[in-house]
């Protein structure tokens, strides 16, 4: 394959990766309120605004939670935390393509389609392990194998 369709193949890749994520963060702002209705996630919530502290055995959740619980202690509004909750796992998964696209190529389209196979019910979960051991999946499809 030469130069030209690479890059014409890297840029439609890029192009698609952003139309999933932009379509995640649209469904992620219209699920906002409800996903926290749901019973684990409300309990996981209140905890927060609540300032306690929050000890799992799935310690990768603490990842995605620490920046919510940085926000309560700076006293941040309940709603302003929700939203915080709500995108930091997209967040990190955007990240990740971010930083991997150019190195791993058309492998980085792995974070947008691993976050929309994690499933509709994770619009309803605002956080979960499964979400976090899919990214690290991505990371290490993308990395390179030292030699």
């Amino acid at each position: 394959m030469n130069s030209s369709n690479q890059d014409n193949e890297l840029r439609y890749t890029h192009y698609l990766s952003l139309a999933m994520f932009l379509a995640w963060f649209a469904l992620t702002a219209y699920f906002a309120s409800a996903r926290w209705l749901y019973a684990d996630s409300a309990y996981t919530f209140f905890r927060i605004l609540d300032a306690q502290p929050l000890v799992y055995d799935r310690f990768t959740n603490l990842l995605q939670l620490w920046p919510a619980q940085l926000l309560v202690k700076l006293n941040a509004s309940p709603v302003f935390i929700l939203h915080v909750l709500n995108y930091s796992l997209p967040l990190l998964f955007l990240a990740s393509w971010y930083f991997t696209r150019k190195q791993a190529g058309v492998l980085s389209l792995v974070f947008p389609a691993l976050l929309w196979l994690t499933g509709p019910q994770m619009f309803f979960l605002g956080y979960s392990e499964i979400g976090m051991s899919m990214l690290f999946f991505g990371l290490l499809i993308c990395s390179k194998p030292v030699s």
